[in-house]
C-alpha cells in the first residue's frame, strides 16, 4: 500500500521534468528565430558633421561711427546793390560761375548820371574862382579869409563830385568773390533794394559737414580730434571723398543734446553739392597688425568654436580669449596664443564640445 504514493509521486516528477526541458527548449527556438529576423536590420548610427574652418588673419580693426549729414557751401556770399533803382541788365543765372570784379547786373543811372554833370560844373566853377583868389593872394591882392572860403568851397565840392560818382559806379553791381551762382531771384525790369540780394554766390571748391554727434560721443571726439579719419559717402552711391578736420563745438546743444564737429571735403568736389545728402563715418581708433575674426563666425550666444587637429573634434574657445573691447560691427580680435588654430566658420551652429566632424574646406592654410 506504501508503493502507490510513491510510484504517483515519481510519475509526476517525471512528466514536470519533460514539461520544464519543453518549455525551454521552446524559449531557445523562439529567440533562434527571432535573431535571425533581426540580423539583417541597421542600427542607425549619425554622420558626423561637416564643416569649414580658417584661421584667423592678421589686420586692423577699425572703431567708427556714421552719421546722416548734408552738404555745405563754406560761405554764402549775398552781392547787394548799394542804390535803389530799376535793373537794365542782369548777366548770371543759377549755376553761372563769375569771377571777383565781374559786373553781374547793371542798374539804371539816368538820375545819376545828371547829379555828376551839376557837380562836375559845381567844382569846374569853384576851381576857377579859386585859381583866380589863389593868384591874388599870392600878390597880396586879397585877403587870407577870401582865399580860405573860396578853397573851402572847391574842396566840398570835390568831395561831393567823388561820392556822386562813387554812387554812379554802384550802378554797375559786381561780384564780391569768385564763385558759383547759388541763388539769382531777380530780372530785368525789377527794382532793385539794399533788401534783396542781386544773387548768392558761393565757391563751391569749399564745402563742408556739420555733423551733430550725441553727447555721449564728446569726450572720445575731443581726445582724438587729431587724429579722427573723416570719410563721407554719397547715399545710394560708391562715391567718396575725405575729409579734414576743422573744429569741435565747446558745448552740448541742451534740448537735442548734441554737439557739432565740422570738417571740409578734401576732393571729388565736382560731384558733391551743397544740400546733397551722404553718410559721413568718422573713425576715431584704429587697432594695427592683430588677428582677427569675422563676428559671422559666432554662435547666437557668442560663443565660439574651434577645430582640434589632433582628434578631429570642434571645441569650446573660453570667452577670455576673445578680445571684446577691440571689435567692431565686422570683425573681433582674438588672442595671439591662437592665431595659428583654426576656427569652425561654417557648421558651427550644429555641433557642441568635443564632437567629432569632419573637414570638408580648410581656408588660409
Amino acid at each position: 500500500m506504501n508503493k502507490k504514493p510513491k510510484e504517483k509521486f515519481k510519475i509526476l516528477k517525471l512528466i514536470f521534468q519533460y514539461l520544464l526541458l519543453g518549455l525551454i527548449l521552446t524559449s531557445l527556438i523562439l529567440i533562434i528565430n527571432y535573431r535571425k529576423k533581426t540580423s539583417n536590420v541597421a542600427i542607425y548610427t549619425p554622420p558626423i558633421k561637416t564643416v569649414v574652418i580658417e584661421k584667423p588673419k592678421l589686420g586692423t580693426i577699425e572703431k567708427s561711427i556714421t552719421f546722416p549729414t548734408y552738404i555745405e557751401a563754406s560761405q554764402y556770399i549775398p552781392i547787394i546793390s548799394f542804390i535803389q533803382g530799376k535793373i537794365l541788365k542782369y548777366n548770371i543765372k543759377v549755376g553761372d560761375y563769375v569771377y571777383k570784379n565781374q559786373i553781374i547786373a547793371v542798374i539804371d543811372s539816368t538820375t545819376l548820371d545828371q547829379q555828376v554833370l551839376q557837380a562836375q560844373a559845381a567844382y569846374d566853377a569853384y576851381k576857377k574862382t579859386y585859381d583866380r583868389i589863389e593868384a591874388l593872394y599870392k600878390n597880396n591882392a586879397t585877403s587870407a579869409q577870401n582865399f580860405d572860403e573860396i578853397k573851402s568851397k572847391m574842396d566840398g565840392a570835390k568831395a561831393q563830385l567823388e561820392i556822386i560818382k562813387v554812387q554812379r559806379e554802384y550802378c554797375n553791381v559786381k561780384s564780391t568773390i569768385s564763385g558759383t551762382v547759388i541763388a539769382a531771384d531777380l530780372a530785368i525790369g525789377n527794382i532793385a533794394t539794399a533788401q534783396t540780394p542781386i544773387a548768392i554766390i558761393s565757391n563751391l571748391d569749399s564745402q563742408i559737414v556739420n555733423i551733430a554727434v550725441p553727447e555721449k560721443y564728446y569726450e572720445i571726439f575731443l581726445n582724438n580730434k587729431n587724429n579722427l579719419e573723416i570719410e563721407i559717402k554719397k547715399d545710394q552711391s560708391n562715391l567718396k571723398t575725405m575729409a579734414t578736420f576743422i573744429s569741435i563745438d565747446p558745448y552740448i546743444q541742451p534740448q537735442a543734446k548734441v554737439f557739432i564737429l565740422k570738417a571740409k571735403l578734401q576732393d571729388n568736389l565736382t560731384y558733391f553739392r551743397p544740400g546733397m545728402y551722404c553718410l559721413t563715418k568718422i573713425t576715431y581708433k584704429k587697432i594695427n597688425d592683430v588677428y582677427i575674426l569675422n563676428q559671422g563666425i559666432k554662435k547666437l550666444d557668442g560663443s565660439l568654436y574651434y577645430y582640434n587637429e589632433k582628434d578631429e573634434s570642434a571645441n569650446y574657445l573660453d570667452k577670455k580669449y576673445i578680445i571684446n573691447e577691440d571689435q567692431n560691427n565686422e570683425y573681433f580680435r582674438i588672442d595671439e596664443a591662437y592665431s595659428d588654430v583654426y576656427f569652425i566658420i561654417e557648421g558651427q551652429n550644429t555641433v557642441f564640445d568635443g564632437q567629432k566632424v569632419t573637414v570638408i574646406i580648410k581656408k588660409r592654410e
